[in-house]
């Protein structure tokens, strides 16, 4: 039976009582009740206070009784960060005591020493950020003065960005977490302020003091009462801009309620439309608040954004960033969109800091290029030329195209990417920069290091697990990984045969040598390092015999993966040569071993998951299969749609030869991809549809995060489990040769 919102089920709701006299009466009867929900420290719950709010747990007729007295309720409803696909953050499986925040004190974080390259040689300027701001370096004003609040999923250390504070609103008791959960805030960030230091990419307004105000869980998630929140505590920190890229599509009084405050405080408010909305999602649809709506390079409306009702558009596909971790990453969405709106503000307004926030608006909106679909495209040279009065033509349309056009298609204007979590059938390296980053610091540290050095311990970690995929002789796609090997462990390309790579559990190798020995060698390797305080010697041929304290691994294959991580350590000393990490340290290698060894762990679930019989069939003899695709997080609910597959069904040989690997259980999904078509297929994922352009069809599957979930689950749970597993095993040999982790639900081939 359907139940009912009459009924004794508990709901969370916000309160608001407008006469503060009257709010203190309500405030007390409520906590004498014990209704008062508390989901951060008194000094935070007391911003919601400052807005005569609270949140409190109760059934729906009581809410209802209150109503009847006058009093505004509303269901404390949830918002979602406006991104054109689902992201989904990857969290650790923690023990109980780590499930809290990872760090009391965020200020504690600090960014990799400063860079400055006055030549700005290597300085990439976007497309996206050449179509508002031009070249942000020869910009006479980049937002010196202007305080600029990111209200999103947090914002992490980089060598881009100067964050000035952290302040945590998300669904956590107490401490902060100055890491992005998810990239999401990072990401807005890079666009505002990245730092015009000669190394990777101009953000628009350099100079402008960023606040991360988190409210977004590893869900990219939160409820009203932390926006309200967040936004009482901009107020009372004099913050001059906003930028909210989270939506709903309910209206909230109460959310307005405060918003029409901020305006009051003379604050300029930025939100993203929303996408794949008819209508623009609050808090961007209220009247005091800027909208955004996204466009492609050729400045034509995104097909996820409704354009035609927005304030402004900017931006919102293929734009380039950065990401976590010390990353470079290319994004979509009116969330980043939004973040070229936020730049632009605070660079205008940093010209003229007197300026009151209706304004500025004013003059974004009337100086914006007008576009052909009729939308507006904020610009910060006519802004700035229509608040000197300069006379000077106004940029036009065509003119930005061109600039655009050139820009998105010059190999020199990107920037080096990485995994990003809501375009994984784009990008290399699926999932491990993740992984990793949603590790707490403690995994990096034995716990004397300060939170920098631990930090720079994870990137480490990461950007080894990075390079593992796009080294040529470490890559599973590249031929140069594929030669074979001399005896010393070097590349012979004369020697003909292959000597695959064993850092990516491929089909080449059994499940016994990927896991018995290359991934007890790494494991080893790394443990000698970070647990024993033994150096690495980097020189292949001091490696002899077939054993490796107690591991097994044949001495070719064995000096193969010395000569390889000799080459990680090589790219990792260059990737760092312009801060603060010393890459010859006895424990900086070993966090780059550890870096390859949780990549192996990763990939073993990842590819070496076994496809079964119930995802292709619908029949178990074989008779009838599914012509469409699930996705699910379960294994035995997971769907493959047989016609993705090349000759299946039209050629019935192929048909019952996958029939007969899959009935045998000697598929694995790296496998699939051998019998996937040469043709573009479509599927749709989480509302979505993606097309695949012929070798990339095997990515529909083997590195898609949302397909089978529990793969990507265990592959998450196992990493973080190695670490443990790794700080207890402190003997001269391991106490754990021959052993890896397995699961049921994700049985492996």
């Amino acid at each position: 039976m359907k139940q009912t919102e009459d009924d004794d089920t508990l709901h969370n709701y916000v309160v608001h009582v407008k006469n503060e006299d009257e709010f203190g009466d309500m405030k007390a009867e409520l906590k004498q009740q014990g209704k008062l929900v508390s989901r951060h420290k008194k000094s935070d719950d007391n911003l919601l206070y400052e807005n005569q709010s609270v949140t409190a747990e109760m059934t729906a007729d009581e809410a209802k009784e209150l109503k009847d007295e006058e009093v505004l309720v509303e269901k404390d409803i949830e918002l979602q960060a406006c991104e054109a696909t689902k992201c989904v953050a990857v969290e650790p499986d923690l023990p109980e005591h780590q499930k809290g925040e990872h760090t009391d004190n965020p200020k504690k974080f600090k960014p990799c020493k400063a860079i400055n390259d006055p030549k700005k040689k290597n300085e990439v300027v976007s497309w996206n950020i050449a179509c508002v701001a031009g070249t942000p370096h020869e910009n006479k004003y980049k937002g010196k003065g202007v305080k600029v609040a990111v209200i999103d999923s947090g914002i992490d250390t980089h060598d881009e960005l100067n964050t000035k504070d952290w302040v945590d609103f998300s669904d956590k008791v107490d401490g902060y977490k100055p890491i992005d959960s998810s990239g999401h805030g990072t990401q807005m960030a890079g666009v505002i302020a990245a730092r015009i230091n000669g190394l990777g990419m101009e953000g628009i307004a350099e100079k402008a003091e960023i606040y991360s105000v988190k409210i977004l869980d590893s869900e990219n998630k939160a409820s009203i009462s932390a926006v309200v929140k967040a936004l009482e505590w901009c107020i009372q920190n004099d913050i001059d801009i906003i930028s909210m890229s989270f939506g709903t599509n309910e209206y909230s009084e109460i959310l307005h309620d405060v918003i029409k405050k901020a305006e009051q405080q003379d604050i300029l408010m930025i939100a993203s439309a929303g996408n794949n909305q008819q209508t623009i999602q609050y808090p961007a649809r209220y009247p005091e608040v800027i909208s955004v709506g996204s466009i492609n390079e050729k400045l034509v409306n995104s097909d996820f954004s409704a354009n035609s009702e927005v304030d402004l558009v900017a931006p919102g596909e293929d734009v380039q960033t950065i990401g976590y971790l010390g990353t470079f990453t290319k994004t979509e969405g009116t969330s980043i969109a939004a973040a070229h709106v936020t730049g632009v503000a605070a660079a205008v307004m940093s010209a003229k800091k007197s300026m009151k926030s209706t304004e500025l608006r004013s003059l974004l909106e009337s100086s914006a290029i007008v576009l052909e679909n009729g939308t507006n495209l904020v610009n910060y040279e006519n802004a700035i030329n229509q608040m000197k009065k300069k006379g000077a033509s106004p940029i036009k349309a065509k003119e930005i195209q061109v600039i655009a056009e050139e820009k998105a298609s010059d190999e020199d204007s990107i920037v080096e990417g990485s995994w990003n979590a809501r375009d994984w059938k784009k990008i290399d390296n699926t999932g491990h920069f993740t992984i990793i980053n949603n590790l707490p610091l403690s995994y990096f540290g034995k716990g004397n290091e300060s939170d920098t050095q631990r930090t720079y311990n994870r990137w480490i970690t990461a950007r080894a697990s990075y390079q593992t995929d796009k080294l040529p002789y470490l890559s599973a796609s590249s031929k140069l990984a594929k030669y074979n090997r001399n005896a010393v462990g070097e590349v012979d390309s004369t020697m003909g045969g292959h000597c695959y790579p064993p850092y990516h559990a491929n089909a080449h190798h059994t499940l016994t040598e990927v896991t018995m020995e290359h991934l007890q060698f790494l494991y080893e390797l790394a443990r000698r390092r970070l647990i024993l305080n033994s150096n690495l010697d980097l020189v292949a041929t001091n490696y002899n015999g077939d054993y490796y304290y107690g591991v097994y691994i044949g001495r070719k294959m064995k000096r193969r993966i010395i000569v390889d991580l000799k080459t990680v350590h090589e790219q990792l000393k260059i990737d760092c040569q312009n801060n603060s990490i010393n890459m010859n340290t006895i424990q900086s290698k070993g966090y780059m071993v550890l870096g390859v060894f949780l990549h192996l762990v990763a990939d073993i679930q990842a590819h070496r998951a076994q496809v079964s019989v119930d995802m292709m069939y619908a029949k178990p003899d074989g008779t009838i299969y599914y012509p469409y695709d699930h996705f699910v997080a379960s294994r035995e609910e997971s769907r493959i749609n047989l016609g993705n597959l090349d000759g299946v069904p039209s050629t019935w040989d192929t048909y019952w030869k996958v029939y007969g690997l899959v009935k045998a259980g000697e598929l694995s999904m790296n496998e699939l991809k051998q019998y996937m078509t040469t043709k573009t297929i479509t599927i749709t994922c989480n509302g979505q549809t993606y097309t695949f352009e012929k070798e990339k069809s095997a990515r529909a599957y083997e590195d898609n995060p949302y397909f089978w979930g529990d793969r990507i689950d265990t592959a998450r749970w196992f990493v973080g489990s190695y670490i443990d597993r790794m700080r207890g095993d402190t003997g001269t040999n391991s106490a754990h040769t021959g052993y890896f982790y397995a699961v049921g639900r994700v049985p492996l081939c």
